[in-house]
């Protein structure tokens, strides 16, 4: 590199900080780069803008830098009209022409999700039941178009998880198709808050029912849901290295460790004896429903989950917040929002009396 070059480089940049462009010509290893302010990628999940380098695949040389200085002037203009496109810059998000059906661009969008992410039972059941379902009712033969996407939205139930993630899923697609819509308005205040209470089990119904369970593998994983709190699938995904420690090796929220809290069920039920039913799924949550399914045939009178919330409110007063989320694997936050809601008299009395307990004579 000349060091007349570098001299022209240095003069570019000054007077595009003069301008007041925002945005700056940097030299790597001999080629010349934009440096600015940029909006997330299309294939990106976030909404902050952030510093990122534009390779303008130019050497540096005098003719370059004067040239670089037009692309970045071509650049800011961009920013500040809002017609910024990543296709203008990066040819993987070009936009292909208008007549491309929906069908096509949600293609592009599940080729391009699993380059970004891992191919397994947690990425697959993410694509299937979060943004499969929602591109399904979708006219995949018409063209893309903010009205076709706006339509799915409006026809889900406001204030519902269903509209919540119709917003996401069709957001996403959006700004992978570079498709200037906001459906954030139609959002509305669905979440965990809005969640009805449960009727949970006590613990002598618990063990009411498990008695109930004439299969001796059904009768072992309904045990194991019950003393761990763990999700249905997460049965699947679990070993005893260190019992009665248990140990979930994989699952939607990945690696953790869980204990009994009623210490008597792991003994009583002999759990460290591996029963696991004889199941296989596709994806967990082809392995929960496969778990559901036997709740139903033998006619429990409640879903497996509740065997898990059944867990959460029994560590209230007996595990430190923090633990008794990590070892549900959730945050504290989600905790706190969820089992507050579950909290009944028989919990406060529990509370009380163990605070009476080691207050002192």
């Amino acid at each position: 590199m000349s060091e007349a070059a570098e001299i022209r480089l240095k003069q570019a940049n000054g007077r595009l900080n003069r301008d007041k462009t925002r945005v700056s010509i940097a030299a790597i290893n001999g080629w010349l780069y934009l440096t600015a302010i940029l909006p997330p990628l299309p294939s990106e999940s976030g909404t902050q803008n952030k510093q990122r380098r534009l390779s303008l695949k130019l050497p540096l040389t005098i003719e370059c830098v004067s040239l670089a200085e037009s692309r970045a002037r071509d650049l800011a203009r961009s920013l500040r009209d809002g017609s910024f496109h990543w296709g203008d810059w990066r040819p993987e998000f070009k936009q292909s022409p208008v007549s491309d059906a929906i069908g096509a661009w949600i293609d592009r969008f599940e080729v391009d999700y699993f380059h970004r992410r891992k191919r397994n039972p947690k990425s697959l059941t993410t694509w299937r039941h979060d943004y499969r379902k929602i591109f399904d009712k979708l006219p995949l033969d018409r063209p893309l178009s903010a009205d076709e996407l706006r339509a799915i939205v409006i026809a889900t139930e406001p204030d519902s998880r269903t509209r919540q993630r119709a917003v996401k899923v069709l957001s996403a697609l959006a700004r992978f198709a570079g498709l200037d819509i906001n459906l954030k308005p139609y959002l509305g205040s669905y979440g965990i808050l809005q969640a009805a209470p449960r009727d949970l089990p006590d613990d002598a119904t618990i063990l009411h029912w498990r008695d109930r369970i004439p299969n001796e593998s059904w009768c072992w994983a309904y045990g194991l849901i019950a003393a761990y709190g763990l999700r249905p699938h997460e049965l699947f995904h679990a070993r005893f290295i260190k019992p009665p420690r248990l140990d979930i090796l994989d699952g939607k929220t990945g690696p953790r460790i869980t204990f009994p809290l009623l210490p008597t069920w792991f003994d009583d039920w002999d759990l460290a004896t591996w029963r696991l039913p004889k199941c296989s799924g596709p994806d967990n949550s082809a392995l929960g429903n496969r778990v559901t399914h036997a709740f139903r045939r033998y006619k429990i009178p409640f879903s497996p989950y509740y065997l898990r919330h059944a867990w959460a409110v029994r560590a209230i007063g007996l595990l430190d917040v923090s633990l008794a989320a990590q070892q549900l694997g959730h945050s504290v936050e989600v905790h706190t929002k969820v089992y507050q809601h579950w909290i009944s008299a028989e919990v406060h009395q529990r509370a009380w009396e163990a605070i009476a307990h080691r207050s002192p004579k």
